[in-house]
C-alpha cells in the first residue's frame, strides 16, 4: 500500500515542556532513540483524550545522510493492500548534521506537536524523504512498505 499525502506539513519548533500539557494526566515519558535510514531518531510521547503529544528529532549518523524524513502517526501493523490511500498528511522532520549538539536531549530543530489519534493501537511511521516520488502538485508519495514503524505503546 502506498500512502499519498495531500500536503506536506512542515513543523519546526524548539523542544519545551509546554506541549506536554495535553497529556497532563501522565508524566512525560523518558526520551528514547532508535536508528533508521542512517539517522538516530529521538522521541518522547504521551497520549490523553485521544491526542498524542510528541517530541521528535533526528540526527544524521553519517556526513552524507538524509536531509529530512517524513513521519505520521497511523494505525499499528498496517500492511500493504496494493492500493494507494490518502493519509491525514505527511509531516517533515529535518535531520541535523552528524555530531550536532543535543539540547534538552533533542537535536536542534526538533519539533513538539500534538496529533489527534486514538491513544490505542498507533505507531510512529517514518520514511526517508530521498525515497519519495512526487505527484504533479508536489505531494510526496512514499511506499508504505519502506516505512520504519515504531509502535506507540502506552502504560496501563
Amino acid at each position: 500500500m502506498m500512502r499519498v499525502a495531500a500536503r506536506v506539513l512542515v513543523i519546526l519548533a524548539s523542544v519545551s515542556a509546554a506541549a506536554w500539557s495535553v497529556a497532563a494526566a501522565q508524566e512525560p515519558a523518558p526520551i528514547r532513540s532508535f536508528a533508521a535510514f542512517g539517522t538516530t531518531i529521538y522521541y518522547r510521547y504521551a497520549c490523553a483524550g485521544d491526542v498524542f503529544a510528541l517530541s521528535l528529532g533526528a540526527q544524521s549518523q553519517a556526513l552524507a545522510g538524509e536531509a529530512s524524513l517524513y513521519w505520521e502517526i497511523w494505525d499499528s501493523g498496517a500492511v500493504a493492500s496494493g492500493q494507494v490511500e490518502p493519509v491525514a498528511g505527511l509531516n517533515t522532520l529535518r535531520v541535523t548534521a552528524v555530531g550536532a549538539p543535543l539540547r534538552g536531549g533533542f537535536p536542534e530543530g526538533s519539533l513538539i506537536t500534538t496529533v489527534p489519534r486514538t491513544c490505542a493501537g498507533q505507531s510512529l511511521y517514518l520514511w526517508a524523504a530521498s525515497g519519495a516520488t512526487r505527484l504533479p502538485d508536489g505531494s510526496p508519495v512514499v511506499p508504505f512498505a519502506n516505512a520504519a514503524e515504531l509502535p506507540l505503546t502506552l502504560p496501563k
